[in-house]
């Protein structure tokens, strides 16, 4: 059974402790270097925007909050991408753990979606989307393999991933996974690289 205590952001299994995507690939990102400072305001501008993204998909946002705190843009990026690209939450905030490689974590949607592929129109059935409010990242499309392994874990790489970038400004930038198995294979070798130190008793 998975369970998750908020102030800490602990998983566990069964009462054993399990590392978060986010705490193995944490080390690997280009931006792990910066300023403690500005990493802890990304990290609670992140989860303000996950909230809000929530509130919006309600229909239960305030608006009047949003502009006056600067996050109204962020908000209307996320109904704009809903919009243009038709696009059904079926799965929000769902936690999920992979049983053979003992992680756990928290995907943000999971739901149906219109993708334009040159000139023709593909509709998705069981798209993964993560909602970013910061830069790219090249974890970021390894943590969607991560989730949709845990989601399906024999036919994960079957499962569309997608990252989308919320701005200030009310614009988005979508990325699409193409590189199934080199996302996930990438995942797996931080995850063992992470199941190393601890066994061994090795901080970061």
């Amino acid at each position: 059974m998975l369970t998750f205590d908020e102030p800490s952001h602990t998983y566990r299994w069964d009462g054993t402790v399990v590392p978060s995507v986010t705490q193995i690939l944490a080390g690997w990102s280009p931006i792990a270097h910066l300023a403690p400072e500005i990493l802890e305001a990304g990290r609670v501008r992140g989860t303000i925007v996950h909230q809000l993204t929530e509130y919006a998909d309600e229909d239960d946002v305030d608006e009047a909050w949003c502009a006056e705190n600067g996050y109204l843009g962020y908000v209307k990026a996320w109904l704009k991408f809903r919009l243009e690209h038709e696009f059904e939450p079926l799965l929000t905030e769902e936690r999920v753990y992979h049983p053979l490689h003992r992680y756990a974590g928290t995907l943000d949607r999971l739901g149906r979606m219109r993708q334009v592929v040159g000139r023709q129109l593909r509709r998705v059935d069981n798209a993964l989307v993560d909602i970013k409010s910061g830069v790219k990242d090249p974890t970021h499309l390894m943590q969607t393999a991560a989730y949709a392994a845990a989601v399906d874990p024999k036919r994960h790489h079957l499962i569309p991933r997608f990252c989308v970038y919320l701005r200030a400004d009310g614009t988005y930038g979508l990325d699409e996974a193409t590189n199934h198995a080199g996302d996930w294979s990438d995942f797996l070798a931080c995850a063992r690289h992470h199941h190393w130190r601890q066994r061994n008793g090795i901080a970061r």
